[in-house]
């Protein structure tokens, strides 16, 4: 069956009701993606709303059911902190931080694999091919079945940066691209993670390398059709680190940390790091013609560290909505990158914010480099300005201001992380006022993906550093804000470890990347009752 190919986006519209509907722009842009479709890293409109028309899910997912599970892999999960953790003897690489994203009825996944040199400069332990000799002179270890090379590969300094397309309704492998030019770090997590989660639209896949290579792959066929950045003094500064046999800054990851690309109005857009060592300063927001290649603009000091700038679309206009760790919150028409407005003086904003229809919740109150503490503000916006509509009291405020938080049908969903000697709660706000409507306690801090689909939102919790994916569903109703259900996902699902893990909705399916470097997929979907009972 042909996809439906929409030249919109699905938006939160209407100042009254606020209600989910398919808008078409006076303005029609390049389409996005195709109906029913996950084509960037926080869903099809960037606020982790699914398609409204996923019906029928399930409420316990714990009904979920395993359809199929990768036949290609990358080389593990997430985690990878071999530098602070020491040996880790029989884990895998990391393969970076990037979650899958599904378009035209494939899945695509972009990962790091670890080759080559081995670093020589570690800061906290031995070095790892010391380690390795050791551990082969351990008998239990080598009757365990010891991997010297496997062990090696959790320290090396280059890698391959690897996209993989799966037929997202049998998991065969249709194509896999490789390219032989990227860098690796032993200690991808926490804010030392890279997100570098692709985008899709007008039949191509758009992904930001290791070494800071925008790349556009035809969807179909995983040939190359532009490369951006891909400069001979970007070469040779790989080349200098594999020659000096490690990557030099104690916090060398933030060199090689990667963003998620954004596609709206036939543009790549992503944030860029311009300086090596990133943490605690703004990023570029960057756009690309997504035909030819041509860098269209650049607005400097606007990007989050980590998250993804957010998409705002108002008649028939695009706009994006970037926010950064030092408080400031920058509205950029994506036509032609023009500075529409700029907030300044907010809290801590380094992850994500959220907008949707005409309204945008943000951290307002609180400290900026920093995200232990927050007060959550929300917005009302215009393209020439955002006019401020609330900001939550003290006492409703968030010691984790990395919490995710959703905008859906005039309400405000906040996980509320542990403020002593209050427990941990979802809080459910009026959009318009700030009024609390509901609350609930949880049990595990929340701090992954949130998404909505069917009237129904679905909060992956922490995960215990990486240990357990835990899944909970909650009605969205208001009068009957409830935990639904918790589910363990089975098969040692990753989490990204600060940066939220998307598990993509779509078509009743529910994709998830896992720890042994698989993806599977779930029936999400309620038993159908039988028309002839």
């Amino acid at each position: 069956m042909t996809s439906i190919r929409l030249p919109a986006f699905f938006l939160i519209t209407s100042m009254l009701s606020l209600t989910a509907t398919w808008m078409f722009p006076a303005q029609a842009a390049e389409p996005v993606a195709a109906f029913q479709d996950w084509p960037m890293w926080s869903g099809p409109t960037a606020n982790w709303l699914a398609s409204p028309d996923e019906k029928g899910l399930i409420a316990d997912l714990n009904q979920a059911k395993l359809l199929w599970t990768s036949e290609d892999k990358a080389c593990g999960g997430v985690r990878g902190q071999s530098r602070r953790y020491g040996g880790r003897v029989g884990m895998k690489p990391s393969a970076g931080g990037a979650s899958p994203i599904v378009y035209r009825d494939k899945v695509y996944f972009y990962f790091l694999d670890p080759k080559g040199a081995v670093s020589s400069n570690i800061s906290y332990n031995k070095d790892p091919r010391v380690m390795a000799e050791e551990y082969l002179a351990d008998p239990k270890l080598v009757s365990q079945g010891f991997n010297k090379e496997q062990f090696l590969d959790l320290w090396r300094i280059e890698a391959n940066d690897v996209v993989l397309c799966i037929d997202a309704n049998t998991g065969k492998t249709l194509w896999k691209k490789v390219f032989p030019d990227g860098l690796y770090h032993d200690d991808w997590a926490k804010p030392r993670n890279a997100n570098n989660t692709p985008a899709a639209g007008a039949g191509k896949i758009f992904f930001y390398s290791s070494m800071g290579v925008l790349r556009a792959l035809d969807a179909e066929t995983g040939e190359l059709v532009w490369e951006a950045w891909n400069s001979e003094e970007k070469q040779a500064q790989r080349q200098a680190v594999i020659d000096r046999g490690h990557l030099q800054e104690k916090r060398a990851p933030k060199a090689i940390m990667g963003p998620p690309v954004l596609f709206a109005d036939g543009l790549a857009i992503f944030t860029h790091a311009a300086s090596k060592n990133n943490y605690g300063r703004e990023k570029s927001l960057v756009a690309f013609d997504g035909t030819s290649g041509e860098q269209k603009w650049r607005v400097d000091d606007v990007g989050p560290g980590q998250g993804a700038p957010s998409l705002w679309f108002h008649d028939g206009v695009s706009y994006i909505v970037a926010a950064s760790q030092l408080g400031n919150v920058t509205c950029v028409r994506v036509a032609d990158g023009k500075v529409m407005w700029k907030l300044t003086g907010k809290a801590y904003n380094g992850h994500s914010i959220t907008v949707a229809g005409d309204y945008m919740v943000i951290n307002e109150v609180g400290e900026t480099k920093k995200y232990k503490s927050a007060q959550l503000g929300a917005y009302k916006l215009t393209p020439e300005e955002a006019q401020h509509l609330w900001t939550l009291p003290p006492e409703l405020h968030n010691s984790n201001a990395t919490s995710p938080r959703i905008i859906y049908k005039d309400r405000v969903y906040v996980r509320r992380a542990d403020v002593k000697p209050l427990p941990g709660s979802i809080l459910v706000l009026d959009l318009q006022t700030g009024k609390l409507l509901a609350e609930t306690e949880v049990d595990h801090d929340i701090n992954g993906c949130q998404i909505i689909a069917d009237d129904k939102i679905y909060y992956e919790c922490d995960g215990n550093h990486n240990s357990v994916s835990l899944i909970n569903s909650y009605s969205a109703d208001p009068a009957d804000f409830r935990r639904l259900s918790q589910w363990t996902m089975p098969n040692g699902p990753t989490n990204a470890y600060e940066i939220p893990m998307a598990r993509p909705i779509v078509k009743g399916k529910m994709y998830a990347r896992h720890n042994d470097g698989h993806i599977r997929c779930y029936d999400v979907t309620a038993p159908q009752a039988d028309s002839k009972k």
